[in-house]
């Protein structure tokens, strides 16, 4: 990824809806307006400057009408960030996330992909915001991802994280 965030919502049901005012949460508990995305059906916003690569963000969205009314701000939602940590003896990398919210059933889980070689594979699931990959590959480089998921087909992905397993093996 490209470490921006990608913000997509449900398409309003008023028929006069001109467009949507993009929020990001400041760091004081409050919205700042950001950008403004035209039109009813455009529900996709990448923030250009965006910092979801090293740190989560929370977006919020507000429909505009044709006649300049906006409506209340929506549920808040924060972007995954993924980081990591290696244990060079063991060969083992604990990945560390914080929890998804702003979906009103919550997150059901959270899927865990590794990259090797251009082929992402998953490594497994969970419910909780932490996860161990064993056994690296001495100087492979693995990149990660992890996506949650609600169960009526919503998900949110991740920052990507990416390490090269400096890990020392002891003698055979």
């Amino acid at each position: 990824g490209s470490g921006l965030a990608q913000v997509n919502w449900i398409q309003g049901a008023a028929a006069d809806i001109a467009g949507y005012i993009v929020y990001l949460a400041n760091p004081l508990g409050g919205w700042d307006s950001i950008d403004y995305v035209s039109g009813i059906s455009n529900t996709t916003y990448t923030n250009l400057f965006s910092a979801a690569g090293t740190r989560s963000e929370g977006y919020s969205i507000a429909a505009v009408d044709n006649c300049g009314n906006t409506s209340a701000i929506g549920v808040g939602h924060n972007t995954i960030f993924l980081s990591g940590t290696l244990d060079k003896c063991s060969a083992d990398l604990t990945l560390t996330w914080n929890g998804y919210s702003g979906w009103s059933g919550g997150v059901a889980g959270y899927s865990i992909y590794t990259n090797l070689n251009g082929n992402d594979t998953l490594l497994g699931t969970t419910s909780a915001t932490t996860f161990v990959h064993t056994n690296l590959t001495k100087d492979a480089t693995f990149c990660y991802s992890v996506s949650c998921y609600d169960g009526t087909g919503k998900s949110s992905t991740s920052n990507r994280f990416c390490i090269v397993a400096n890990v020392t093996r002891p003698p055979a």
